[in-house]
């Protein structure tokens, strides 16, 4: 012990000596040349994947003449397994692989676009045959015909079913029934215990916490501290779903119905005119139901509501003009009116095929990863003021661009071209920090704008009084509803809300798809 106490003196005093031997000033003004240097290298050489040491101190014991430097720099390269190269060469592909993909992802955008201003421009969709021609010429809507092919949605099918006609497991559809009783109505107490009765008439009035019961992965600490919050009076409704931890959304109960129905849909097509058939989707996908109604149809709701609760998605054709509902009052203007203070939270997404999942936030690492359910994406607020002014520019360079291919069907590459840049200079900024790649093009999607009628600074009487005339079975609360008893706001659950899309965006996993 003492011999390495002297030993360790010995080499602490020979440090001190040199460093007290060292010139200072010189090896100063050295280092700092060599710093100033290393920076101009990094400015010019940005964007480029090249790695810089940091300049060797002089007079440490670890400093080596430059001939030696270079002697074991050309050794090491040497040395270097082949692999090493390749993985650098691949990398470099790579990157400029991903750069592609976002270029690919904004003209995609701007193809979107193009397209949606079509829809708006005539009203009608341009998959359709018989679709309204007039101002169009021929070679106009061949054009936009061969455009808007890379933007077609496959596999998203919808056919009309009459009402009289039910889905397979109407009755306790998906188990949910089951799953209800579940968790609302006690467990069966073994061993002869019974539990008090309640003298109360009505429900005891539920707690909502903000975190599923259902999920596996809730601990009673979470449990214990959501309630704490609620008591306490947070709203901790809303929560963020861990979208990497779900591999599948549905199981059990959930499989089983998929295959009838998938059954079903494939019965109804068949017995269509083998002209008026759909074209099947792929193996694993379901067309969505669609049940039209006329204008002011006198037949009662009871059929249709037996349908909608008994189909996992549909669409109602003609509702709005049966109940003389004011689509215009959910503009995007008119909800500014309404609610001219409101903020919105924007998710940003790179535009992309349905199909296709792209990283927002750019990451070599994640990159690779990106082809299943995990993502990311940047979410952040605005002001509903400035959300409605990114919406009406997307819009009118949509319109614009299309008036331009119409006037000019041979020169609409370069109007694409110009459509692309006019899209991602329009676009809202984003939150400082955000790692964005440079060719990526970042839209906005207003994704909760909440119609909550307890919310007295909003002028919404026009929104509400449209939303009552709403069948019964299809608002947000209604009499008899477990939500009439949760004594808080539950956003999109108990109060309607709007999304605010914009051509290109997505709806990601919302933490109720879960449920």
């Amino acid at each position: 012990m003492q011999g390495s106490s002297t030993r360790d003196n010995r080499r602490t005093q020979q440090t001190q000596s040199i460093r007290q031997s060292r010139p200072t000033t010189r090896s100063t003004a050295n280092a700092l040349n060599q710093r100033s240097l290393t920076k101009v290298r990094r400015s010019r050489s940005r964007g480029k994947n090249v790695r810089f040491a940091s300049p060797p101190r002089q007079g440490s014991r670890h400093t080596r003449t430059d001939a030696s430097a270079r002697n074991r720099s050309t050794s090491i390269k040497t040395q270097r397994p082949r692999s090493a190269s390749r993985h650098r060469s691949q990398s470099r592909g790579h990157s400029a692989s991903v750069s592609e993909r976002y270029k690919k992802s904004s003209r995609w955008l701007a193809l979107a676009c193009l397209k949606t201003g079509y829809i708006v421009d005539r009203n009608v969709d341009i998959e359709y045959e018989d679709f309204n021609t007039s101002g169009y010429t021929q070679e106009v809507v061949s054009k936009i015909r061969e455009l808007t092919k890379e933007v077609k949605v496959d596999n998203c099918n919808t056919m009309s079913i009459p009402r009289n006609i039910l889905t397979p497991m109407h009755q306790n559809y998906r188990g949910l029934d089951h799953k209800i009783d579940h968790l609302v109505i006690t467990d069966y107490m073994p061993n002869g215990i019974q539990q008090a009765q309640s003298n109360s008439q009505i429900p005891t009035i539920p707690i909502f916490t903000g975190k599923m019961f259902v999920d596996v992965q809730v601990t009673a600490k979470d449990i214990v501290q959501k309630s704490n919050e609620r008591i306490r009076g947070f709203n901790t409704i809303h929560d963020i779903l861990d979208r990497s931890n779900r591999a599948y959304l549905m199981r059990g109960d959930d499989d089983s119905v998929l295959t009838q129905e998938l059954k079903f849909f494939a019965v109804e097509n068949s017995k269509r005119a083998e002209t008026d058939r759909k074209i099947t989707p792929k193996k694993g996908y379901l067309p969505v139901r669609r049940y039209k109604m006329e204008e002011h149809e006198t037949e009662p709701f009871d059929k249709l509501h037996e349908v909608v609760e008994t189909s996992s998605i549909c669409l109602i054709d003609g509702l709005c003009d049966a109940i003389n509902f004011k689509r215009e009052a959910f503009t995007l203007p008119e909800l500014l009116k309404a609610m001219p203070g409101y903020k919105v939270t924007v998710s940003r997404q790179i535009s992309e095929a349905p199909e296709v999942n792209m990283l927002t936030i750019y990451d070599k690492k994640l990159e690779e990863k990106s082809n299943g359910w995990r993502t990311n994406d940047i979410q952040h607020d605005v002001s509903l003021k400035d959300f409605v002014e990114y919406y009406e520019r997307s819009t009118a360079l949509s319109i614009k661009a299309l008036q331009k291919v119409k006037a000019s069907p041979e020169n609409a590459e370069d109007t694409i071209c110009k459509l692309q840049q006019e899209l991602k200079r329009a676009s809202l900024p984003v939150p400082h920090g955000s790692n964005i790649h440079p060719d990526a093009t970042v839209i906005a999607f207003g994704t909760n704008i909440d119609i909550n009628p307890a919310n007295t600074h909003h002028k919404l009487k026009r929104q509400l009084k449209n939303i009552d005339k709403l069948p019964m079975f299809l608002r947000p609360t209604k009499k008899d509803d477990l939500m009439e008893h949760v004594p808080e706001v539950l956003a999109g659950i108990n109060t309607p809300q709007v999304y605010g899309k914009v051509s290109g965006v997505k709806t990601y996993p919302h933490i109720e798809n879960g449920c």
